[in-house]
């Protein structure tokens, strides 16, 4: 168990928020159960209006809700078509943001406000772009559309996740195979500080 502990820690990617970014908002490293994801604000006059989720997974697996035991080896083991994930949060502060997303893990990120509002544009076009083909699925409580990147165990919402952060401006370490993200100096939940010698198991998504 220690080394299966270990082994999964060191897939594990710390994130590293830039320092004394202009003119700066908060952005949020969501995690839950099978997802990793990046939450981003949507402002109006200033102001944020709601959240709007991203993530990342394959496309079978969760639109087309193939996802018997069997169903894993295709997913996972060679690339197949992705999915962009979506997922809207009504709420306007970070307070309202937790009550809203209560079931998940977040962890805040202060970013350059001009980088996160690129990065919430660039997903939502590529978003609408697909939309005529998108899938809602209550389980969810998520939209998804077909993605031009495919998904397996080598390119994962953990990777996904990873390259946007970088897109805001945020320092993000290698690992062998990304299993999970996690903010620089957070303490996992139910499992330990990075800093004390304790392990953070991942939160593996499909």
């Amino acid at each position: 168990m220690l080394g299966l502990a270990l082994a999964c820690a060191s897939c594990t990617s710390l994130v590293t928020p830039p320092r004394a970014p202009r003119d700066p908002t908060s952005v949020f490293l969501l995690r839950e159960a099978r997802h990793v994801g990046v939450v981003l604000p949507a402002h109006v006059d200033g102001r944020v209006e709601r959240y709007v989720e991203f993530g990342f997974g394959d496309w079978a697996w969760y639109a087309l809700e193939r996802d018997a035991w069997y169903d894993v080896f295709a997913t996972v083991l060679w690339p197949t078509t992705g999915a962009l994930c979506r997922r809207e949060h009504p709420a306007r502060s970070e307070r309202e943001l937790r009550a809203a997303a209560h079931w998940t893990e977040l962890e805040e990120l202060t970013v350059s406000r001009a980088r996160a509002e690129a990065l919430l544009e660039r997903l939502e076009r590529e978003f609408a772009a697909r939309a005529a083909r998108s899938v809602r699925i209550e389980a969810y409580d998520m939209s998804f559309a077909p993605s031009d990147r495919s998904y397996w165990f080598g390119d994962t919402c953990a990777d996904v996740a990873a390259d946007w952060l970088e897109e805001l401006g945020c320092g993000v370490s290698r690992a062998p195979i990304r299993m999970s993200v996690r903010k620089r100096g957070s303490i996992a939940r139910s499992t330990g500080d990075e800093t004390n010698g304790a392990v953070t198991l991942p939160s593996s998504g499909l």
